[in-house]
């Protein structure tokens, strides 16, 4: 498996200096991470999207156990099942979130490191000089934004996603109700629907092509009732399992509204699109199992939980289930590779090679792979495959070994005054 290994002494780091030396050695791992780009390239579709635009879907709460799921017949999310049939699916694709949730999950996609797992990110880190999925966009004339129907001091994100992440603009909740006062809420904020069909509208008043990062919500917890959401009832369902099936509904039907918005404004032929979800859907392994009427051991819940879908459409992309594991580090790499450009260090894979990803839970440190998960610290080895070899002890020390270099140079990019 190829990873990048850290050369860096753990004795060497300390937040509070930055030595010339430390400075030498991260820029010594950052050139062989840079020179993985080249040697891992994909030319099938190196540059099919160069001055396409890009429009980004992440969304709240949804778990890929949702995908192709029926409940006595009734298909629970045929707009996304249409799209995950057309495009590139990843069926293996884990959140990276820590302890900030969407907002991890945010900070790894656009910056494509890990968080450190301890901290929100959002709020413990700062700095201009943080390469993004933003930036480079930026650098081959794309407008770029992020959106989002809350509040924009929410997470900090009308400073953050400028300052940090290098948008163009964060467009929040006051600045879509200024477009449009008569837009929809559930909860507190803009509906899903209501969101992608105002994003609709200021696509097309862009004269470059651009970047949009769409922030879903309407599906955060709770899953109370609200008049825009259609109520789902099946009696072999728990209560709160019937709740999120509404909201899944009611997300699905969003997005096929915004696809068709797309197609009819001719939007869709000139753009890659781009879904996933951000984190677990935050249910009970009772509520999970009427759903799925899977009986789970306490690893496989946490990684059905951890499991997110991840769906990529637009011309030439070739249909296709990826069954190998992937995260959100691997969403720059991709993105690179599919847009032919060129940032300063690639961490992650590229999903659209045969390239491995060294996938990890940052809270629970779980190391996940293809065919099988190891448990940091016990060492205890879960097999996804039933099929796959067993590891011997010295293949999982050296995987761990691995893992630990490989994350120490991560929480030093993320930590350090490297970026800053």
């Amino acid at each position: 498996i190829k990873i990048a290994k850290a050369k860096i002494k753990h004795a060497e780091y300390n937040n509070n200096s930055f030595t010339v030396n430390k400075q030498k050695n991260i820029l010594q791992e950052l050139e062989q991470l840079k020179s993985d780009i080249e040697s891992n390239i994909n030319n099938k579709y190196l540059g099919l999207a160069e001055g396409k635009n890009l429009i980004i879907i992440q969304m709240e709460a949804i778990n890929n156990f949702v995908i192709n799921l029926e409940i006595d017949g009734e298909v629970i999310t045929p707009n996304l099942n249409k799209l995950a049939n057309e495009g590139y699916y990843n069926s293996r694709f884990y959140s990276a979130a820590g302890m900030g949730n969407t907002s991890d999950c945010e900070f790894s996609s656009i910056i494509g490191l890990y968080p450190n797992g301890n901290d929100l990110s959002i709020f413990e880190l700062d700095g201009e000089h943080y390469p993004t999925i933003a930036k480079e966009f930026k650098k081959e004339g794309y407008t770029t934004f992020s959106v989002h129907g809350n509040e924009g001091g929410f997470y900090n994100r009308d400073y953050q996603h400028i300052s940090l992440f290098g948008f163009d603009e964060h467009i929040d909740q006051k600045k879509l109700l200024a477009r449009n006062p008569n837009l929809e809420h559930i909860h507190d904020w803009i509906s899903d629907d209501a969101l992608l069909q105002e994003c609709v509208n200021f696509y097309q008043e862009q004269t470059n092509p651009f970047l949009s990062y769409n922030i879903l919500v309407s599906s955060h917890a709770p899953f109370g009732k609200d008049p825009q959401v259609e109520e789902f009832y099946n009696k072999d369902l728990t209560p709160l399992a019937n709740s999120y099936m509404s909201y899944l509904k009611y997300v699905d039907k969003a997005i096929g509204n915004f696809i068709d918005s797309l197609k009819s404004t001719g939007l869709y032929e000139n753009s890659i699109i781009v879904l996933y979800g951000d984190h677990t859907s935050s249910l009970l392994i009772s509520d999970t199992e009427s759903i799925t009427k899977k009986d789970y051991s306490s690893i496989e819940f946490r990684l059905e939980m951890q499991n997110v879908p991840f769906i990529m459409i637009g011309e030439g992309i070739t249909p296709v289930i990826d069954n190998s594991a992937h995260t959100n580090v691997d969403i720059l790499p991709t993105m690179a590779n599919l847009f032919n450009l060129n940032p300063s260090y690639k961490f992650g894979a590229n999903m659209l090679s045969d390239e491995h990803s060294l996938v990890y839970n940052p809270r629970s440190l779980d190391l996940i792979y293809d065919d099988f998960v190891i448990l940091t610290p016990s060492k205890n080895v879960y097999y996804t495959n039933k099929n796959a070899q067993k590891l011997k002890r010295k293949e999982i020390n050296k995987y761990i070994q691995d893992f630990e270099e490989y994350k120490y140079l991560n929480d030093l990019l993320v930590g350090s005054q490297y970026f800053k």
